[in-house]
């Protein structure tokens, strides 16, 4: 399977709270999406971690992802290794994304900022050929997504563009 678009947070619901409207333009406007957390969010003090996976495959139905995927970090310790990096790579590698949506680089929540380091990494050195990454035994081919854009959480940034999501409002209220 592979997508237009891999948007990637840290806990499920960063995604839906961050750049949720902007997923379901992109859907309606006839792209592929995909979504992934890092982490189960199992620090979370609203719901353990299997009522968040439950809701976040809820909330992937509506917005409209063609898929939504965990990577199986640890919540409160995110952290680039080699490992979590290569997580990244091969499904980026696996989806063959244009366009990948991470979190902003400055953030009140270290998870934040740890995984924004995490995707700009993995976007980098998704495409190159000497890092062997495999699928189902399969090797996979390099690929690097066209680009990456930032999506605020907590803290506000000077933003280079913004989409206009009003008719996502509308189609979510009055489907």
């Amino acid at each position: 399977m592979t997508v237009d678009i891999l948007a990637i947070g840290a806990h499920p619901d960063d995604i839906e709270l961050s750049c949720g409207g902007t997923v379901a333009k992109f859907v309606a406007d006839g792209h592929s999406v995909a979504l992934a957390d890092a982490t189960e969010g199992e620090l979370g003090t609203r719901g353990t971690a299997a009522i968040r996976t439950l809701e976040a495959r809820k909330a992937a139905e509506v917005l409209g992802a063609k898929d939504r995927r965990n990577l199986g970090l640890p919540d409160g310790s995110i952290e680039v290794t080699q490992s979590s990096l290569l997580k990244v790579v091969t499904l980026i590698r696996e989806l063959r994304p244009r366009l990948l949506l991470i979190p902003h680089s400055v953030d009140r929540h270290p998870d934040h900022v740890h995984t924004h380091q995490l995707c700009r990494e993995a976007w980098f050195y998704s495409g190159l050929h000497k890092i062997k990454t495999s699928l189902n035994g399969t090797q996979q081919e390099a690929h690097r997504p066209d680009n990456f854009f930032e999506f605020m959480q907590w803290f506000e940034f000077d933003h280079t563009f913004v989409v206009d999501i009003s008719s996502t409002y509308r189609w979510a209220l009055h489907p």
